[in-house]
């Protein structure tokens, strides 16, 4: 048993004739087993439903991404009962933040969700007339991090079904995807006692005007979607955190301070993705002023990370804002922890 499939394209949009023959060889012998011609009809509707991720580079995780999604009849036959959908591939869509006007079904699954246009709620997809064409503008947000996730782009793809003289039409359209730039990271935190319970730090808390408390930093690296390259990560010391040359740092370089711009660094060459126990940790105190009573004051400012994406080749830089005195990581720190007195 074996089956004959035949695809055929023709100039003419009004009829094709098909001619089919079963020739089989044997023994150096031709046998014309079977042969059959046939007329069809052939309709060209010249209907069609595009989209368009409206942007020439790679995504940032959290960024929104403008999408276009456009139907356009060209033909001369009128079009019924539109109804298309938008796939869209990838964890990183953020359809939770999703807002639209357009009477849009949406369909969450896992992975991914569908965005549906029917005219069974947009009245003007019922009959769409020839020379007729309209565009539907989409923001649709991604995420800022998922902890784990294996993807590296977004994905989405278009279907869409219509009748035409009385047939139904099924179509499978346009598929486009767009790279995401890496979700370099760092979590920044203090520390009084370790997690087993031991004291690091030095002095009075909560922390007290006039007399100095000494605390840990621990830095750890966070990454995902694609490794990163020369990275580099930086902060300002406020003007009353000394930096006490103390540290501890496993891997890359030492950090660096410079007392004229109050500036420490650090930098490393490589840090992949999902890394497991890269960071460093540095020792600071602090002298609280009166100004700060009742406050958690800050340790550390102006905290940035960045690196160069090794698979969009794009420069990543973020601005991670500040840490205070507040152990909210530190279990046991936390049972003595407040704001300054």
């Amino acid at each position: 048993e074996f089956v004959i499939s035949h695809t055929a394209w023709s100039d003419n949009d009004e009829w094709k004739e098909f001619y089919y023959e079963l020739i089989w060889t044997r023994e150096g012998k031709e046998f014309r087993q079977w042969a059959n011609g046939q007329m069809v009809d052939i309709l060209d509707p010249e209907f069609v439903v595009n989209f368009d991720l409206e942007i020439d580079k790679a995504v940032t995780p959290g960024d929104v991404v403008p999408i276009t999604v456009t139907y356009n009849n060209k033909g001369k036959y009128t079009i019924e009962s539109l109804e298309f959908q938008l796939n869209l591939v990838s964890s990183y869509w953020d359809i939770d933040k999703f807002i639209s006007e357009d009477n849009i079904f949406v369909q969450r699954l896992d992975g991914s969700a569908k965005l549906v246009w029917s005219y069974k709620n947009i009245p003007s997809l019922a009959l769409i007339q020839p020379g007729e064409n309209r565009s539907f503008e989409l923001q649709v947000p991604t995420k800022n991090y998922i902890s784990g996730s294996s993807g590296t782009g977004l994905l989405a793809n278009i279907a869409y079904q219509y009748k035409v003289n009385n047939l139904d039409v099924k179509i499978s359209g346009l598929s486009s995807s767009v790279k995401l730039n890496s979700n370099l990271s760092i979590s920044a935190y203090p520390m009084y006692y370790t997690a087993t319970g031991d004291q690091l730090g030095r002095g009075p808390v909560p922390p007290t005007v006039g007399e100095e408390t000494k605390y840990w930093i621990f830095a750890r690296m966070i990454n995902d979607i694609n490794d990163v390259e020369n990275v580099t990560v930086t902060a300002e010391l406020p003007f009353n955190v000394s930096w006490n040359d103390r540290s501890s740092v496993p891997v890359g370089d030492p950090i660096v301070y410079n007392a004229a711009d109050r500036t420490l660094t650090w930098k490393i060459s490589k840090i992949p993705v999902n890394p497991a126990n890269i960071g460093f940790a540095f020792e600071v105190g602090i002298i609280p002023t009166a100004s700060q009573i009742e406050k958690y004051p800050l340790l550390l400012n102006n905290i940035s990370v960045q690196g160069t994406d090794t698979s969009t080749n794009n420069l990543i830089t973020k601005d991670l804002g500040a840490i205070t005195t507040q152990l909210n990581v530190d279990k046991k720190g936390k049972l003595r922890d407040g704001v300054v007195k």
